[in-house]
């Protein structure tokens, strides 16, 4: 059987320091802030709510630098680079 981390599913880091947390895309913006206050009342929801949608978009921008990695390497050995 494959392993996970051959294969195209993205993982988490089993520990995350501050600095990965820091000023990158886990910090909420306002209009994320605005719409998870109109989408649950109660303070474990929202915080629940926050950390899926972060989640999904930490595992869309590992998805998306794959994709833009493998087409440039696509491209560098077909000679379009």
């Amino acid at each position: 059987m494959v392993a996970v981390h051959e294969t195209a599913y993205p993982r988490l880091r089993s520990r995350t320091t501050f600095d990965d947390l820091d000023g990158s895309i886990w910090e909420p913006k306002p209009d994320e802030m605005d719409w998870i206050n109109g989408q649950v009342k109660k303070p474990l929801h929202r915080q629940v709510l926050l950390t899926m949608l972060k989640m999904f978009q930490h595992l869309v921008h590992i998805l998306a630098n794959r994709e833009r990695s493998f087409w440039q390497s696509v491209n560098t050995n077909s000679g379009q680079a």
